[in-house]
């Protein structure tokens, strides 16, 4: 989490740099923000997330910030705590103007850090006992994720405009779990991720923003 907070600061202070280059032209800083969603695939698991993020551009370039809330997830689709503020994502825009004045494109490079908190319960048959047995797990797993991206921007008014992306990039993973009596086994440990430690990712993204 100290990670994440650190390079959260990073970022804002890099945007500050910027304004203090460009002092003679503030005119050229726009900020604006953006809420949506994003749909992830890692191997076999699916999850769904929310974010709502500050963006600063600068010419063609734009730089956001965005918390990160965990929806659902294919691991756990029981999760009592499914909503969940669950990361950060830090990202860089490069634009690509057309001739239409409502339509563009552009190029995404994102670095998301999620920390997901898993918890739910169950039962098993256990024959030893002759009958069914509970069992109970919390689990998180730290997931980074980079990630590069293509998409449009489509801009219904001066102010508001609808982003959609699509992309992959790679990832690393690390789980720790701490269960009762699972399968007969105390405090043992149980990896629920389809995915392994590091591998590949693809993503897609939806947003409404308001531009200042």
């Amino acid at each position: 989490m100290l990670k994440i907070i650190t390079l959260s600061f990073l970022l804002g202070a890099f945007a500050l740099h910027l304004n203090a280059q460009d002092e003679k032209n503030k005119g050229n800083l726009d900020w604006s923000i953006d809420g949506g969603g994003t749909y992830v695939m890692i191997g076999l698991s699916q999850r769904v997330d929310l974010q709502f993020g500050v963006l600063v551009s600068l010419g063609r370039h734009q730089f956001k910030v965005a918390p990160l809330f965990h929806m659902w997830s294919s691991e756990a689709v029981n999760n009592p705590k499914s909503f969940s503020l669950s990361g950060v994502s830090l990202g860089y825009f490069y634009n690509l103007p057309t001739s239409s004045k409502r339509f563009d494109l552009y190029f995404k490079y994102e670095m998301a850090f999620y920390i997901y908190n898993n918890q739910w319960e169950g039962t098993y048959y256990d024959p030893a006992n002759g009958g069914y047995q509970s069992y109970s797990d919390q689990s998180s797993e730290f997931f980074l994720g980079n990630l590069i991206a293509y998409g449009f921007t489509y801009k219904p008014s001066e102010k508001i405009f609808l982003r959609f992306d699509f992309g992959g990039g790679v990832y690393i993973s690390e789980i720790h779990g701490e269960f009762e009596d699972y399968y007969g086994l105390a405090n043992a440990q149980y990896d629920f991720r389809g995915y392994n430690n590091v591998g590949w990712f693809v993503k897609s993204s939806l947003a409404l923003g308001y531009s200042f």
